[in-house]
Formats: C-alpha cells, structure tokens, sequence
C-alpha cells in the first residue's frame, strides 16, 4: 500500500543483474541471432528482432561486465538506425560507465540540429538513474533545452519527475519543490503544461509519512499561490480533497 521508494529500484536492478550475469551466454546469444544484416526495414519481422535483441543488450549490460560495454559502445557507433542507436545510448548512461559521457557529447554533435532527436537525448538523461536534480538544473542551461518549448519540457522536466523515482523523491523533498517551481512558473506561461507536469504530485497519499508531508506541503504551496489558472487549480484542488 505503501511505495518503497528506495526498495522497489533496488531490488528491480538487482534482479537485472542477477539475470545479466547468469543468464549472459543465452543472452548474447539471443543478441547475436538478432542482429539483422543489409537495408534497414520496418517489416514487422525486423522490428521484432530489433526489439528483442535491444532487450537482450539491457539486461547483458546491467551486468556490467567490461567485455559487454564495448559490445554496446559497438553498436552504439555502428547503428544505421535509431532504435538501435538509442538503445545503445540508453544502455550506456544508464550503467554509469565512463563511455556514458563521450557517448552523448557524440549524440549531441550528431544530432543537434534535429529538435525531435534532441527530445530523445533529454528523455534519456532524465530517467537516469545517475542524472540528480544538479543535472537537470544543468541541462535546463543546455542549448538542447528551450522552456518556451512544450516538447522541451515534456522531454526533461516531465520525464524527470514521473520516471526517473530515486532522484525525483530524494528524501530532502528538493525534487518535490523543484517540481511545484516549475509550476508556479508555467502556470502563467503555458498553463496546459503546468497542468500535465503536476501528475507525481496527484499520487502523494501512496508514499511514506515523510515524503506525504513534503509532497502535500507543495501542493499547498501551490494552492496557495495568486492567479493559478483554472487548469492546474483544477487538478491541485482535487488532489487535496
């Protein structure tokens, strides 16, 4: 009844582990016998074995054997695709390998020029388990980012707050008034995305004692605040009833 916060992550990666390194010789070979040779295709076939051969690498690299970052660092730069270019990228900020770095800087140089992609290179960074709210305040500073942006916010700010659990409810509460900030900012701005973003909020009864203070102390600092628009006081004033 109770979300266990730090548990539930824990014991998830735990268990990827555990499966990466038992199972790591039926794995690879998995990701062998799908990789897919000549033209690039959207046949349901080949989607399939993209798809299976890029779960196949997830769990190898959660094991995070040397051997196997650079199996994933290979694809990485040899993908003539995005699905698989992404999955290598996903893969690689997520084990914390120092390779993470380089492989972004490298995504960025690439495809900077294509906002869309760039959405996807957010996305990426804020679910990370190893992307801390430092990190997202940084990347609201990056040229990739744009607050007047919609897709933007929805991309970073968004997927932090909803997907990235460790870092979002850290139990300082930082997250939670990061959260209500960027609110209180688009509520004047762009009161549709206010009202979207104001989600993990709506589920504050779920948590800990702690975390439903905190949680619920935004919520009313919200509330609280002049001029909301009838979006977000909508959903606040119904998340507190």
């Amino acid at each position: 009844e109770t979300v266990a916060v730090e548990a539930i992550p824990h014991v998830r990666e735990s268990v990827k582990e555990a499966l990466g390194k038992q199972l790591k010789d039926l794995l690879l070979a998995v990701y062998k016998n799908n990789q897919t040779d000549g033209q690039f295709s959207t046949d349901a076939k080949s989607v399939g074995r993209r798809s299976l051969k890029n779960l196949a690498l997830t769990y190898l690299m959660s094991g995070q054997a040397a051997e196997i970052i650079q199996l994933c660092l290979k694809q990485y730069q040899s993908a003539d695709n995005m699905t698989d270019e992404l999955s290598a990228l996903s893969c690689l900020v997520n084990s914390g390998c120092e390779e993470r770095i380089e492989a972004l800087q490298l995504f960025y140089q690439k495809w900077q020029n294509d906002p869309l992609v760039m959405n996807l290179w957010l996305s990426v960074q804020a679910a990370s388990k190893f992307t801390d709210l430092a990190e997202i305040k940084k990347l609201m500073d990056h040229p990739a980012f744009d607050y007047n942006n919609p897709n933007k916010l929805r991309a970073l700010i968004a997927t932090f707050c909803s997907a990235n659990h460790i870092n979002f409810h850290v139990s300082t509460g930082e997250g939670y008034q990061f959260l209500a900030d960027q609110v209180l900012t688009l509520n004047h701005t762009n009161p549709q995305i206010a009202a979207r973003i104001l989600t993990p909020f709506t589920k504050w009864r779920r948590y800990d004692s702690r975390r439903q203070d905190q949680l619920k102390s935004q919520i009313e600092r919200i509330l609280d605040s002049k001029d909301l628009s009838r979006n977000v006081f909508e959903i606040v004033s119904k998340t507190l009833a």
